[in-house]
């Protein structure tokens, strides 16, 4: 027997188009990176810009939005966060978030950001995109592993 979604998880299923059923987790997934996602406001306050700036943004692909419940959230994963706030993007990342099919669904992005990539190495250890990033290594390399992916294959 699979949980039911609510209406705003089963909508990004929708979406993405995949079943509701497509995992174990996925609702819980979903609800948890939602969840532990700052407001438009928090980052703009976290940033120091306006709000319509986050979602100037946001719109242009510079920042990760999710629209769930008729409000946008914006993943904590893209942010140096200190003190619970966001203060600034990982280095990189907006040029990464621009080059990614605008039309992924929010597990894959965040999978992707997340997963340890083959030509991602750091000391002879596969590292995830974001660890990539944040430890200052070349923007060129992650852009290579998504270009490398089949997203929807």
């Amino acid at each position: 027997m699979h949980q039911v979604l609510n209406p705003d998880d089963s909508e990004l299923l929708d979406i993405a188009d995949l079943p509701e059923y497509a995992g174990i987790g996925v609702d819980a997934r979903i609800r948890e990176l939602v969840g532990s996602a700052f407001t438009a406001k928090e980052v703009a306050r976290g940033l120091s810009v306006s709000a319509s700036s986050v979602h100037r943004r946001r719109r242009h692909r510079a920042l990760w939005g999710i629209n769930h419940a008729r409000t946008w959230r914006f993943p904590a994963a893209q942010f140096v966060v200190a003190d619970g706030r966001p203060v600034r993007q990982v280095p990189g990342l907006e040029v990464v978030l621009k080059e990614l099919p605008a039309d992924l669904h929010p597990l894959s992005i965040d999978g992707f950001l997340h997963t340890p990539q083959p030509d991602l190495l750091v000391r002879d250890k596969l590292v995830s995109p974001l660890d990539w990033l944040r430890a200052g290594r070349p923007t060129r390399s992650v852009l290579t592993c998504a270009a490398a992916l089949d997203w929807y294959g």
